[in-house]
Protein backbone atom coordinates (compact mmCIF):
# COMPACT_ATOMS: atom_id res chain seq x y z
CA UNK A 1 0.00 0.00 0.00
CA UNK A 2 2.71 2.47 0.74
CA UNK A 3 4.51 1.67 -2.30
CA UNK A 4 1.27 2.66 -4.62
CA UNK A 5 0.96 6.07 -2.24
CA UNK A 6 4.30 7.19 -3.02
CA UNK A 7 3.68 6.39 -6.72
CA UNK A 8 0.99 8.31 -7.19
CA UNK A 9 2.68 11.29 -4.61
CA UNK A 10 5.34 11.50 -7.25
CA UNK A 11 3.17 11.70 -10.18
CA UNK A 12 0.45 14.14 -8.14
CA UNK A 13 3.12 16.38 -7.05
CA UNK A 14 4.86 16.02 -10.79
CA UNK A 15 1.66 17.62 -12.07
CA UNK A 16 0.88 20.18 -9.27
CA UNK A 17 4.66 21.38 -9.64
CA UNK A 18 4.05 22.42 -13.50
CA UNK A 19 1.01 23.96 -13.07
CA UNK A 20 1.89 26.25 -9.82
CA UNK A 21 5.55 26.93 -11.51
CA UNK A 22 3.17 27.98 -14.88
CA UNK A 23 0.98 29.98 -13.02
CA UNK A 24 4.02 31.80 -11.35
CA UNK A 25 5.90 31.96 -14.17
CA UNK A 26 2.70 33.51 -16.60
CA UNK A 27 1.65 35.83 -13.70
CA UNK A 28 5.51 37.71 -13.84
CA UNK A 29 5.19 37.86 -17.42
CA UNK A 30 2.28 39.18 -17.04
CA UNK A 31 2.98 41.86 -14.44
CA UNK A 32 6.90 41.88 -15.44
CA UNK A 33 8.60 42.15 -11.95
CA UNK A 34 11.75 40.36 -11.92
CA UNK A 35 12.26 40.36 -8.51
CA UNK A 36 8.92 38.65 -8.34
CA UNK A 37 10.46 35.48 -11.07
CA UNK A 38 13.02 35.13 -8.20
CA UNK A 39 11.38 35.00 -4.97
CA UNK A 40 8.90 32.79 -6.89
CA UNK A 41 11.45 30.88 -7.92
CA UNK A 42 13.13 30.55 -4.75
CA UNK A 43 10.02 29.70 -2.39
CA UNK A 44 8.81 26.97 -5.27
CA UNK A 45 12.04 25.15 -4.90
CA UNK A 46 11.79 25.31 -0.87
CA UNK A 47 8.44 24.10 -0.38
CA UNK A 48 8.61 21.59 -3.48
CA UNK A 49 11.81 19.83 -1.64
CA UNK A 50 9.90 20.41 1.69
CA UNK A 51 7.10 18.14 0.71
CA UNK A 52 9.17 15.28 -1.32
CA UNK A 53 10.73 14.70 2.23
CA UNK A 54 7.76 15.00 4.44
CA UNK A 55 5.45 13.23 2.55
CA UNK A 56 7.03 10.00 2.39
CA UNK A 57 7.86 10.12 6.19
CA UNK A 58 3.64 11.02 7.08
CA UNK A 59 2.66 8.57 4.62
CA UNK A 60 4.90 5.83 6.14
CA UNK A 61 3.05 6.82 9.66
CA UNK A 62 -0.38 6.36 8.11
CA UNK A 63 0.10 3.17 6.78
CA UNK A 64 1.86 2.20 9.99
CA UNK A 65 0.71 3.65 12.88
CA UNK A 66 -2.68 5.38 11.75
CA UNK A 67 -3.57 6.35 15.67
CA UNK A 68 -0.24 8.49 15.88
CA UNK A 69 -1.00 9.96 12.67
CA UNK A 70 -2.39 13.06 13.84
CA UNK A 71 0.36 14.12 16.55
CA UNK A 72 2.82 13.34 13.56
CA UNK A 73 0.98 14.92 11.29
CA UNK A 74 0.26 18.43 13.04
CA UNK A 75 4.03 17.96 14.48
CA UNK A 76 5.02 17.79 10.57
CA UNK A 77 2.91 21.07 9.90
CA UNK A 78 4.74 22.90 13.18
CA UNK A 79 8.22 21.92 11.61
CA UNK A 80 7.54 23.01 8.31
CA UNK A 81 6.36 26.16 9.90
CA UNK A 82 9.64 26.77 11.63
CA UNK A 83 11.32 25.83 9.01
CA UNK A 84 9.60 28.40 6.54
CA UNK A 85 10.05 30.94 9.08
CA UNK A 86 14.06 30.65 8.99
CA UNK A 87 13.99 30.55 5.23
CA UNK A 88 11.75 33.61 5.13
CA UNK A 89 14.37 35.28 7.54
CA UNK A 90 17.48 34.58 5.89
CA UNK A 91 16.36 35.57 2.65
CA UNK A 92 13.68 38.78 3.55
CA UNK A 93 17.16 40.74 3.36
CA UNK A 94 17.66 39.62 -0.13
CA UNK A 95 14.35 41.16 -1.47
CA UNK A 96 14.78 44.08 0.69
CA UNK A 97 13.09 46.40 -2.41
CA UNK A 98 10.27 44.11 -2.46
CA UNK A 99 9.71 42.39 1.04
CA UNK A 100 5.76 42.33 0.72
CA UNK A 101 5.86 40.84 -2.47
CA UNK A 102 8.58 37.89 -1.12
CA UNK A 103 6.10 37.51 1.99
CA UNK A 104 3.51 37.31 -0.27
CA UNK A 105 4.60 34.74 -3.08
CA UNK A 106 6.16 32.28 0.35
CA UNK A 107 2.95 32.32 2.14
CA UNK A 108 0.92 31.53 -1.51
CA UNK A 109 3.71 28.73 -1.33
CA UNK A 110 3.04 27.49 1.78
CA UNK A 111 -0.86 27.46 1.89
CA UNK A 112 -0.55 25.64 -1.64
CA UNK A 113 1.74 22.56 -0.83
CA UNK A 114 0.88 22.24 2.60
CA UNK A 115 -2.63 22.06 1.55
CA UNK A 116 -1.54 19.62 -1.31
CA UNK A 117 0.54 17.39 1.09
CA UNK A 118 -2.60 17.52 3.33
CA UNK A 119 -5.43 16.41 0.50
CA UNK A 120 -3.34 13.83 -0.49
CA UNK A 121 -2.66 12.10 2.85
CA UNK A 122 -6.34 11.86 3.54
CA UNK A 123 -7.64 10.81 0.48
CA UNK A 124 -5.99 7.33 1.17
CA UNK A 125 -7.01 7.59 5.40
CA UNK A 126 -10.20 6.00 4.72
CA UNK A 127 -8.47 3.04 2.74
CA UNK A 128 -6.18 2.50 5.42
CA UNK A 129 -8.39 3.05 8.42
CA UNK A 130 -10.76 0.59 7.04
CA UNK A 131 -7.94 -2.13 6.32
CA UNK A 132 -6.76 -1.77 9.67
CA UNK A 133 -10.10 -1.97 10.85
CA UNK A 134 -11.06 -5.35 9.12
CA UNK A 135 -7.40 -6.57 10.47
CA UNK A 136 -8.57 -5.95 14.48
CA UNK A 137 -11.96 -7.91 13.90
CA UNK A 138 -11.75 -11.38 14.57
CA UNK A 139 -13.53 -13.61 12.30
CA UNK A 140 -16.26 -14.71 13.12
CA UNK A 141 -16.61 -18.20 13.62
CA UNK A 142 -20.15 -19.57 13.26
Amino acid sequence: MFASMMKRFFLYIFIFSILVYAVGYFAVLKFGNPVLAEADLFNFTFFLLVTVISYPLLAHSLVSNPKSFNNLLFGGIALKMVLSLVFILLFISRFEDSKITFVLSFFASYILFTGFEVYLLLLNLRQISEAHKNAEKPDAVG
